[in-house]
């Protein structure tokens, strides 16, 4: 009976503790989600697509095809981040232009930073840059990355994430932004092959 008993116990203990893990990891898990980044902000979202370029290493490559608006009200944004691997693709800058540009968006910029040439208006740090709604401003803010490939080869931005706070309420935001960066060996003849899954 002794056995029994003890082997009883040993199975309770172990429910006990099963079920004190499941609790804490639901807890940790509804922790993340009252206190971690929104998703769900007013940040307006686009459909997904992308495009490729020629890049040889240490080449900044400056990409202008990203437009921000908000669906209501103002959100600052906070940080700008690149779905890449950082072994391969680096990003090294990020600004905004607003309504001054010539064009409403510069798919492949020429120079870092832009120079008065490119018609982009005043420009400012994206960090701390205010989006607003089409019809406060209703070409937007033109979002400016420049990057470089650390290396040749054939690589893969899969998007952008912008992080933006809306009366003192943080929020995060993904953008399906694809870029395919190619340095010559992995060129067929002169079009970098595309790699993601947008248009």
């Amino acid at each position: 009976m002794r056995a029994k008993n003890e082997d009883s116990v040993k199975r309770t203990a172990l429910i006990v503790a099963v079920a004190v893990v499941l609790v804490a990891a639901t807890t940790v898990v509804l922790v993340a989600r009252i206190f971690g980044p929104h998703s769900d902000g007013p940040l307006t979202e686009r459909p997904a697509h992308g495009w490729a370029v020629p890049a040889e290493p240490g080449q900044v490559i400056v990409d202008g095809l990203e437009v921000l608006t908000t669906d209501e009200g103002e959100a600052t944004i906070t940080s700008v981040s690149i779905d890449a691997d950082p072994s391969e693709v680096e990003l090294i800058g990020a600004m905004v232009a607003g309504s001054g540009r010539e064009i409403g968006a510069v798919q492949l910029i020429r120079t870092w930073p832009p120079s008065a040439a490119e018609g982009l208006g005043e420009l400012r740090p994206a960090i701390g840059a205010v989006v607003t709604t089409e019809a406060t401003e209703p070409w937007g803010q033109e979002l400016i990355l420049a990057m470089k490939t650390t290396k040749p080869g054939h690589f893969l931005r899969k998007g952008i994430t912008i992080e933006y706070e809306v009366n003192g309420k943080h929020y995060t935001s993904y953008l399906p932004g694809e870029l395919t960066f190619c340095s010559a060996d992995f060129m067929n003849g002169d079009e970098c092959p595309f790699l993601g899954e947008g248009p």
